[in-house]
């Protein structure tokens, strides 16, 4: 029985399955029509664009032309480059004529700086005798120094001398009394 119950069912299964396929196929041929819409699409971009594009013709004429304007601006350049040489050279000239006169200034102020120099010297000399001086004051200054530390260190022990020999018994006295009258009233 139950051989004929799915015999039964098989020719709904065969119509299920063949409407699947349809199904997939019509899915199939939307996704293909969009594809080709957008193709096109694609395709009047490009030819659009494809209206812009240079030829072989163009590239060698524009080649050409610029060979040509290249030539012309090298020639053109050469001139200027010339002629501005021209130029350099006679304001080269008048500054050489110009600064002729100033070689025997320069003599003169030479001399001068030499001058100055034997007087920075001679200044010099006395700032050497002032160290010198200075370098005595400070030996000096240092030999008051160590006075005044030898000085500090006596009267350092004459304090603590003081401190142990006199407050320190003298704190206690006190203390002693404190706790003798006022904690043990006696």
């Amino acid at each position: 029985m139950e051989k004929l119950a799915f015999r039964l069912n098989e020719p709904e299964k065969k119509e299920k399955g063949k409407e699947k396929t349809m199904e997939k196929l019509t899915q199939r041929v939307e996704r293909l029509e969009e594809d080709t819409h957008q193709i096109k699409l694609d395709l009047a971009v490009l030819t659009a664009r494809s209206e812009n594009f240079a030829t072989k013709a163009d590239l060698a004429e524009l080649k050409a032309e610029l060979k040509s304007d290249q030539y012309e601006m090298r020639v053109e350049l050469l001139r200027e480059i010339g002629a501005c040489d021209m130029r350099a050279n006679t304001r080269f000239e008048k500054i050489d004529e110009q600064l002729s006169g100033f070689n025997e200034k320069f003599i003169k102020i030479d001399e001068q700086f030499k001058r100055v120099d034997e007087r920075f010297e001679r200044v010099d000399e006395r700032f050497n005798r002032v160290d010198e001086q200075f370098k005595k004051v400070d030996e000096q200054f240092r030999k008051v120094d160590a006075r005044f530390e030898s000085l500090e260190t006596k009267i350092g022990n004459i304090d603590s001398k003081i401190t142990w020999t006199l407050l320190i018994p003298a704190l206690t006295a006190i203390i002693l009394w404190f706790v003798k009258t006022a904690i043990l009233k006696i």
